[in-house]
């Protein structure tokens, strides 16, 4: 899924998050071996929710993938010091930033 021409993107850790009009609706993370995998995310509040995984598809190596995130902007959670919820991994604690 290419993002489209009204797409702002930003870089929170090792995510790459896409945002549409004013909404933040997917993020992006490398796999492994050129695959990248993705979901929603979901701002409730000061929350930013960082949904399961979606799809995995190909994508860049590593190096590529995060030469590529160095290039946005840090998100406006990070920079506003907002609380992460990540329920990326199914069965695993929730971690809060």
């Amino acid at each position: 899924m290419e993002p489209h021409e009204h797409a702002i993107m930003y870089r929170l850790g090792e995510y790459k998050l896409i945002e549409y009009d004013s909404v933040l609706l997917w993020w992006e993370k490398h796999a492994a071996l050129g695959e990248q995998c993705r979901g929603k995310c979901f701002i409730l509040g000061d929350v930013l929710i960082i949904g399961h995984q979606i799809s995995r598809e190909t994508g860049y190596p590593i190096g590529e993938f995060l030469e590529q995130l160095e290039k946005f902007p840090k998100s406006q959670a990070a920079v506003n010091n907002s609380r992460i919820l990540n329920s990326y991994l199914p069965n695993t604690p929730k971690h809060h930033s």
